[in-house]
């Protein structure tokens, strides 16, 4: 990987984790995230409230889609660092796809 792709992998790792950031502030804080653009993995280490220890989440083989004018998120896998979440996402999940918020779209664009 050049440097100038770790650099564009940096600057949207950034913008995406102050986006999550704002999304659960009620409930948590991102401690650290990372993208990987080649290899389509976002990593995440994120703090809940009432929680001891920071979940780990990996989301892998992740795309988009724009269709009509909107934006689609899909990934094939996401796991956590705990067992029971894992299990409940993998009953909740099905779709594996989600529409991106419009005010989403930017950083959506640059995911790709």
């Amino acid at each position: 990987m050049s440097l100038l792709h770790r650099g564009k992998d940096k600057v949207i790792s950034l913008l995406l984790k102050g986006k999550l950031d704002d999304l659960i502030k009620d409930f948590g804080e991102v401690k650290a995230l990372s993208v990987n653009t080649d290899d389509k993995i976002i990593a995440a280490r994120i703090a809940l409230k009432g929680e001891s220890k920071p979940y780990e989440v990996l989301l892998s083989n992740y795309r988009f889609r724009r269709d009509d004018g909107k934006f689609y998120f899909m990934f094939d896998d996401l796991g956590t660092s705990r067992e029971w979440v894992n299990a409940v996402l993998s009953k909740v999940l099905k779709a594996k796809q989600f529409e991106v918020p419009a005010q989403y779209a930017e950083i959506a664009e640059k995911l790709m």
